[in-house]
Parts: C-alpha cells; sequence; structure tokens
C-alpha cells in the first residue's frame, strides 16, 4: 500500500506480512494426528474381522482341496474347484493383510546398515524382476550411518514398495532404490522409483489408506501396512508422482530418524 504526503507525494511502501509456518504445522500436526487415529480404528475392526474369516476360510479350502484330488483334471467340475482352491487362497491372502496391517507386533531394534539392508532385500524380489522384464538399478550412498530399526519389517517396506514399483510398470521398465543422508537432517532416505504410469493427483492423498487402490486385483493394504511400519519407527513416508508428460512415475521415499527408536 502507497504511502503519500499531503501534497500526494509518494513517501513510501507500506506492506503488511504474515508468518504462518506455525499454523500451517499445527494444521500438518492435526492432519497427522486424524490420520493415526483413522487407521488405528481401522486397524481394530481388520484384526476383528480377519480373526472370524480365517477359520471358515480354511475350511472351505480344505474341502475344496479334498475335492480337487479326487477330481481328474478332465473329469467335470474339476476346473470349477480349481476356482474355488484359487479365490480362497486369495481371500486368505487378503486375510493375511488385514493381519499384517493390524497386528503391532514386538519390534526388535538393531543398529542395521540400511545399504546391506537393501542388497539382501532385492533378491527376494528377483523373479519378479524376471517375470515382468524389468531392470531394477541400485544407487546407494556409501557411508550412511547406521539407524537403530528393525530390520525385518524394514525389509517387509522394502518388498512391498518395489513391488508396488513393479505392478505400476506396463512392459519393460525400471525400477530403482536409492539410499541418502539430507543435508542438515538426522535422518537417512531410503527412496524407491519407478518409471511407471504414476498415481493420480486425485489418489495421490489416499494412497496410504488401507482398502484403497487403483489396481484391479489390488487389496489396498500394501502401502499401508508401509505406513504403519514407517509410523512405528517415527519416521515419515511420502509419494511424489508425475501421471502426465513424457516423464512419469513415481517414487515413494522412507525418512527413518537416526535418533533410537522406542520399540513397540
Amino acid at each position: 500500500m502507497p504511502l503519500r504526503s499531503e501534497k500526494d507525494e509518494h513517501l513510501a511502501w507500506l506492506a503488511v506480512a504474515q508468518d504462518l509456518t506455525e499454523e500451517r504445522s499445527k494444521q500438518r500436526l492435526q492432519e497427522q494426528l486424524a490420520h493415526t487415529e483413522k487407521l488405528a480404528a481401522v486397524g481394530r475392526l481388520a484384526a476383528g474381522v480377519a480373526h472370524e474369516l480365517n477359520n471358515p476360510l480354511g475350511n472351505v479350502l480344505l474341502y475344496a482341496k479334498l475335492l480337487l484330488e479326487d477330481l481328474a483334471p478332465s473329469a467335470d467340475g474339476y476346473a470349477n474347484a480349481r476356482h474355488i482352491v484359487d479365490n480362497t487362497l486369495r481371500c486368505k491372502a487378503i486375510v493375511q493383510g488385514l493381519l499384517e496391517y493390524a497386528k503391532r507386533s514386538d519390534a526388535r531394534m538393531a543398529w542395521t546398515d540400511l545399504n546391506e539392508l537393501v542388497e539382501a532385500s532385492v533378491p527376494l524380489v528377483e523373479n519378479e524382476f524376471r517375470r515382468h522384464g524389468i531392470r531394477c538399478q541400485l544407487d546407494l550412498t556409501p557411508g550412511l550411518p547406521k539407524v537403530r530399526c528393525d530390520g525385518r519389517q524394514i525389509q517387509q517396506l522394502l518388498v512391498n514398495l518395489i513391488q508396488n514399483g513393479v505392478e505400476a510398470i506396463e512392459g519393460d521398465g525400471l525400477v530403482r532404490i536409492l539410499t541418502a543422508r539430507p543435508d542438515g537432517r538426522d535422518a537417512v532416505i531410503l527412496a524407491v522409483q519407478d518409471d511407471g504410469r504414476g498415481v493420480p493427483a486425485e489418489a495421490r492423498s489416499r494412497v496410504f489408506e488401507p482398502f484403497y487402490t487403483t489396481k484391479e486385483q489390488g487389496t489396498g493394504l500394501g502401502l499401508s501396512i508401509c505406513y504403519g511400519i514407517v509410523e512405528r519407527h517415527r519416521g515419515r513416508i511420502w509419494l511424489e508422482s508425475r501421471c502426465e508428460g513424457p516423464v512419469r512415475g513415481s517414487t515413494f521415499f522412507v525418512e527413518l530418524p537416526l535418533t533410537p527408536a522406542r520399540a513397540s
């Protein structure tokens, strides 16, 4: 706003500014707390539903397999029995995913070399890379400080993110796994990048919600499990993605603090 003298001479400009940093930080904290409470409530519901479904699904699978064993592959009804077995196994996988999402297993915390953990995890998904014709590239920063974490849970997180990247790629593609130490932060970064189709803008804020998925065969639990693991380690996980233009793909970033996390 201009300041003028009585003679209408321009003297100065007056600007009023307000620092909203603290307000935005409070808003982000409130959103995070609301999201955490929502996930906890869904987790309790998921655990109850999963336990109730486990036993009847086990019985269906048992009798379907017995029926399958009594039928020759050329017999009438064999294909139907095979479908029952396959779909029951899929249901059990969903139930197992529910239990993985809901459980708060005791963390076995130990000082861990993140680069070594990545190198040990990649062979677990080599068949997925070969089956889909996808290349894997490691860009690991040497000399990373060790992070105190549950290596088993972080490995599960990494495998889930890799599989998510593989499923996002149509045809040949590349999955990159990166580690880094961000400047000025007591943390290490683990990132999984793919050059797949990307995530639409309207879906990015929901990718960590349980049961939300854009995939035809997805359960919507993999990324929710990742979110829970990172939360237990007092870290952060976020997504950057592009689904338009010549450069497409997604990158999931995981920040793990160097300050020891409490076991939970």
